[in-house]
């Protein structure tokens, strides 16, 4: 994602707790989705164009896409779980460093703890400036 110009950067300031508004609306942790939901919300703001739509309707359709793939990526993993325990035998399985995704889940709640909205979306910008995306973060 590139990084946000300085009106993105006020826009998002200013609105940040759309974010919290979509968690409410649908009865969703804020400890466990709020990470997912900020880099939705940063790449909408990124990427709006207010002569297309209102910034709460292009944010929100931007988070409901996220919420979508999240349980998407959640229903391929328990499929793969229940077709690998249907076998009878455990298989481990190499494409998903479990013990590494919880250590970057604690983190990054203990960081959505200490900071405010403002911080967390500078941080954002800062990890994600060169378009790349750890891994284990979706």
């Amino acid at each position: 994602m590139k990084p946000l110009n300085e009106e993105q950067k006020k826009i998002a300031e200013e609105h940040c707790r759309l974010i919290y508004s979509f968690l409410n609306y649908y009865n969703l942790n804020p400890d466990e989705y709020y990470g997912d939901m900020a880099e939705a919300y940063c790449r909408a703001i990124a990427f709006y164009d207010p002569s297309k739509s209102k910034l709460s309707t292009y944010v929100y359709t931007a988070m409901t896409n996220q919420l979508i793939n999240i349980h998407r990526r959640q229903a391929q993993m328990k499929m793969a779980a229940d077709a690998t325990l249907s076998g009878l035998e455990l298989v481990p399985d190499t494409c998903v460093d479990v013990e590494a995704m919880a250590t970057f889940r604690l983190g990054w709640q203990q960081i959505q703890s200490e900071f405010s909205c403002e911080d967390l979306l500078i941080l954002h910008q800062l990890v994600y400036k060169d378009k790349t995306r750890p891994e284990m973060a979706g």
